[in-house]
């Protein structure tokens, strides 16, 4: 079985450097996640502000 490029054998011991490798591997897929998450929340703040002054604009007519 492989993680993130790094072989793990039957045993399930994997030497300090590879588990650096897995480590690393992950937390680069969560800077990912987190990244796209606040891209998401970026754009929902500016679709509800844009609603807002929408809103604003249909009630001072």
């Amino acid at each position: 079985m492989a993680l993130f490029g790094v072989e793990i054998k039957r045993d399930g011991y994997i030497k300090a450097s590879d588990l650096m490798e897995i480590l690393e591997g992950v937390t680069d897929e969560l800077v990912d996640v987190l990244n796209e998450q606040k891209r998401r929340i970026d754009r929902l703040e500016r679709d509800i502000e844009t609603e807002r002054r929408m809103r604003r604009s249909m009630k001072s007519r």
